[in-house]
């Protein structure tokens, strides 16, 4: 985030926590201020309320982001959908199924053939 005031923020987060205030008013209070969503989940990781590999889950999944679940969940299946189907992407999906990786041919400026293309793909 690039707020001057991020790290008082992230005190006065840990103030609140320690007065008891729970995760999902937490993250309401932070939404109020003006976090959006992926600096909620930077600021879940930097407070140790969950890992890294829990953040994005607990925030995705909270009161306050609840709205926008859906929104964010046709977004990623659109954008996986799209990278799916280009011929020049080669995409995997890992065994479990949680996290799928897109390879992107880089262009080799030496290339002089026919084959290369003009110009990279569009993400």
């Amino acid at each position: 985030m690039q707020r001057p005031d991020y790290q008082d923020l992230l005190a006065e987060a840990r103030c609140r926590l320690a007065a008891g205030t729970d995760v999902e008013e937490l993250l309401e209070w932070l939404k109020e201020l003006g976090f959006h969503q992926v600096d909620c989940i930077f600021a879940v990781i930097q407070l140790e309320l969950a890992p890294q590999s829990e953040a994005k889950r607990l925030v995705h999944y909270s009161r306050a982001w609840s709205t926008t679940r859906k929104q964010s969940e046709e977004l990623h299946e659109a954008l996986f959908h799209e990278l799916v189907n280009d011929p020049d992407l080669d995409v995997r999906i890992d065994p479990d199924g949680k996290r799928w990786t897109a390879a992107v041919p880089l262009l080799d400026p030496t290339a002089t053939d026919s084959e290369s293309p003009a110009t990279p793909p569009q993400l």
